[in-house]
């Protein structure tokens, strides 16, 4: 066996015991973190209760939704059988009635003509045309099964 000088073996216990507390130091450190997550775990508790209350509450307003909903498609059921009833009583009706009286002729003398319409606007040359812009509406067409 060889034996390693008195030095070297002190040297070797000071690296030692320096890794030991460094080992301690990095120990204290995690205890710290540990207890700060004990801490924000009570916050993500607390959170996650509100959370499950709001998420409880929306499936009430949306049951509310969905109760209010079929009450008034019901009732707008109704109302549609109401405005097929009437709809089929004016037909009726309108069948039933007489036919129009025949048009009339235009009281006047006969070949009287219409008066010509008279002609456009045109402004005066010494007035300046004031800037005006008519609204723009745009219209498109449905398709046929829409």
């Amino acid at each position: 066996m060889t034996s390693l000088p008195i030095e070297t073996l002190t040297l070797l216990d000071l690296v030692l015991v320096a890794a030991l507390l460094a080992t301690v130091a990095y120990a204290i450190g995690l205890r710290r973190e540990f207890r700060r997550f004990r801490g924000y775990n009570a916050d993500y508790a607390a959170i996650l209760a509100q959370t499950g209350r709001a998420v409880e509450g929306v499936e009430r307003a949306v049951e509310s939704v969905q109760t209010e909903g079929a009450s008034v498609l019901a009732a707008l059921g109704e109302r549609i059988e109401e405005a097929r009833g009437v709809m089929e009583r004016l037909e009726a009706a309108r069948d039933a009635a007489p036919a129009p009286a025949p048009a009339r002729e235009p009281i006047g003398p006969p070949g009287d003509e219409p008066a010509e319409t008279p002609p456009p606007y045109r402004p005066r040359p010494d007035q300046k045309p004031k800037p005006f812009a008519w609204p723009t509406v745009v219209v498109r067409r449905l398709p046929d099964g829409a």
